[in-house]
């Protein structure tokens, strides 16, 4: 019997291949995962810091887009943590996934309204 009695060894979110492809996860199970994805990084605290305040907000062939209210100085330092942030994640879902760290502050200054993002993860998240 496997893990939890799961086919598969209880490993939830995993990608199985079909057609001898890998696919990729939805931006749900990137979501998902997330707080998993943040607990297991290991970086500097401020780079965790800076992850706890943006999240996936798009998927789209591989590469999944975090978004944030992050000023361009906060961005680069995510930037030195995408090998990182992409390995974990890869590791998560068994295909190679690409980051791309994106700010809301365009449109906030646009519309006036910042992105408004509802975390249901975040109150759980201990930055270490």
């Amino acid at each position: 019997m496997c893990m939890r009695g799961r086919p598969g060894g209880g490993r939830t979110g995993a990608v199985r291949p079909r057609g001898g492809r890998m696919e990729f996860p939805t931006l749900a199970q990137i979501q998902a995962g997330w707080p998993i994805i943040l607990s297991l990084f290991r970086g500097p605290a401020f780079q965790k810091m800076l992850l706890a305040r943006a999240v996936p907000d798009a998927m789209e062939s591989g590469v999944v887009r975090i978004r944030g209210f992050l000023q361009e100085p906060e961005i680069a330092r995510l930037q030195a943590a995408r090998g990182q942030l992409e390995s974990l994640l890869s590791g998560r879902w068994g295909v190679a996934l690409v980051i791309r760290v994106e700010s809301t502050i365009p449109e906030f200054i646009e519309t006036g309204r910042p992105l408004e993002v509802r975390d249901p993860f975040r109150d759980r998240l201990r930055v270490r």
